[in-house]
C-alpha cells in the first residue's frame, strides 16, 4: 500500500497494554502388494519459509491471503521460533515495500484471532507491544528515512482498521495514530510525499479515529486546515488536504464528482 515525520515532544501514547508426521506409502515389492513406509516427520518450517511466502504478497492482489502463508506463520511460533520473532520478520517486511502493510496489517489480525489453526492472544500481545516499541522511536525512523517513517504510520494505521478486540478497534492505537498524524501536519519541514500519505490513510481509518475519539477527528481537522492556510505549503499538498476536508465533510465518502475534480486537478500540476 504506497500511500499518498516524527513526534516532537509529544506525550507518552501506550499501544501496548513439535514436528507433524504424515503418512507415506512405499512401493511394493511384489505384484498386487503394497508395503508402507515408515512416518517420515515434516521438515520443521523455518524463518527463511515465511519471509519466501511473505515476500510473494503484491498489494494490487485482491484475492485472501493464501493459506500457505497463514499455515506456515503459525508452525513457525508452534517449533522452534517465536511470535517476538515472526512480528518482527513482518515489520521488516512492511519497511521494505509500503505496498505490504495493509495486507500484512490484515495477516496480523488473522493470526490474532482465536482459533485451533491461529495463534490468539499470545501474538496479538507481542504486535502491539512491538508497534509500541516502532512508535517510541517514531523521531529515529525519521531520522533514519522518511520512507520508513511512512512505512510504521501505514502499518499501525492499517491495524487500528483491521484488528480488533471484542469485535472493536483496538482503541489504543487511536492515539499514537494521532499524534503521528499531528507530528506530520503541524511540521515544518514535511515532504509532499508525507502530506500525501496522511491524507491517504486518514481515508481509510479518519472515519474509526472519529468514532474513537471526537476530540482526536476535532484536533486532526484543525490541524489540517492550519496546513492548508501555512505559507510553506505547496500547491500539491494543499489540494490534498483540500479534498480530505471535503471527503470527511461528506461523511468520510467520496463522491465521484469531488474525486474527479480533484483527480483533474492534481495531474495539471504534474
Amino acid at each position: 500500500m504506497a500511500g499518498r515525520g516524527a513526534g516532537r515532544g509529544r506525550a507518552a501514547v501506550s499501544i501496548a497494554s513439535g514436528s507433524d508426521a504424515s503418512p507415506t506409502s512405499g512401493r511394493g515389492r511384489g505384484r498386487g502388494s503394497v508395503v508402507s513406509s515408515p512416518l517420515l516427520p515434516r521438515a520443521p518450517t523455518t524463518l527463511s519459509d515465511v519471509v519466501s511466502e511473505i515476500q510473494k504478497i503484491r498489494a494490487s492482489e485482491s484475492e485472501p491471503l493464501p493459506p500457505i502463508l497463514i499455515h506456515k506463520c503459525v508452525s513457525f511460533t508452534r517449533g522452534s521460533g517465536t511470535n517476538e520473532q515472526l512480528v518482527q520478520t513482518i515489520f521488516e517486511a512492511v519497511y521494505d515495500n509500503r505496498e505490504r502493510a495493509e495486507p500484512l496489517a490484515i495477516l496480523s489480525s488473522t493470526l490474532s484471532s482465536d482459533g485451533d489453526n491461529l495463534i490468539g492472544k499470545p501474538f496479538r500481545n507481542a504486535l502491539l507491544s512491538h508497534s509500541q516499541s516502532q512508535y517510541n522511536q517514531r523521531k529515529e525512523l525519521r531520522l533514519r528515512s522518511v520512507e520508513v517513517w511512512l512505512c510504521m504510520i501505514s502499518f499501525l494505521s492499517y491495524l487500528f482498521k483491521y484488528l480488533k478486540a471484542g469485535g472493536q478497534p483496538i482503541r489504543a492505537l487511536s492515539g499514537p495514530l494521532s499524534v503521528c498524524f499531528s507530528d506530520i501536519l503541524s511540521g515544518d519541514d514535511i515532504s509532499d510525499d508525507e502530506i500525501d500519505c496522511v491524507c491517504d490513510l486518514l481515508r481509510n481509518v479518519g472515519s474509526a479515529i472519529a468514532q474513537s475519539s471526537s476530540e482526536q477527528d476535532v484536533q486532526l481537522i484543525k490541524l489540517v486546515r492550519d496546513k492548508i492556510l501555512a505559507s510553506s505549503t505547496s500547491n500539491r499538498a494543499r489540494c490534498l488536504l483540500l479534498e480530505l476536508l471535503e471527503f470527511r465533510a461528506a461523511g468520510w465518502t467520496g463522491k465521484e464528482e469531488a474525486n474527479r475534480f480533484y483527480a483533474d486537478t492534481l495531474g495539471d500540476m504534474h
